[in-house]
């Protein structure tokens, strides 16, 4: 079990990071791509994707999923693995989502009520990856060392 000290810094380190890469499955081929994401209080991420997307089509057929969110200065990363569901576009979060620094510029109707609606001509989908492997790593200042943390299981 990770202590509490432990997973509120994984947690502040979630909440203060807009963008990670999501890694998906096409056959035997692995791809990756940047997404903007929010973490909930249980460490699920939400993110949206267009339907017309490699992501969308590789996590039809295949719902696992390989996630990095890091740093570029300091040597934090945290590693997540899971399962990327599909949820219904009036999950709560999702207002929380759209209001995020970057998304505007990216979904251009993101701050009207309905977050995704009102962008024409584009189909989107919204995802919750639910981990199942999280491992953090942080830097250990004084004795310049990595230390690596199993967060869950």
């Amino acid at each position: 079990m990770v202590s509490e000290k432990i997973r509120s810094e994984v947690m502040t380190f979630l909440r203060a990071n807009l963008v990670c890469v999501i890694a998906t499955v096409d056959g035997d081929k692995p791809e990756a791509a940047t997404i903007h994401f929010l973490a909930d209080d249980e460490m699920n991420l939400f993110f949206v994707t267009r339907r017309q997307t490699r992501k969308f089509k590789n996590l039809s057929e295949n719902p696992n999923v390989a996630i990095v969110v890091g740093t570029e200065l300091a040597p934090r990363t945290l590693q997540i693995e899971g399962e990327a569901v599909e949820i219904d576009e009036s999950h709560g979060d999702l207002t929380k989502l759209a209001r995020r620094p970057g998304m505007s510029d990216i979904y251009a109707g993101a701050i009207s009520g309905d977050p995704f609606a009102d962008i024409k001509g584009m189909d989107f989908a919204v995802f919750k990856v639910i981990p199942n492997w999280i491992r953090w790593m942080d830097l250990d200042e004084k004795k310049k060392k990595e230390i690596y943390r199993q967060v869950v299981p």
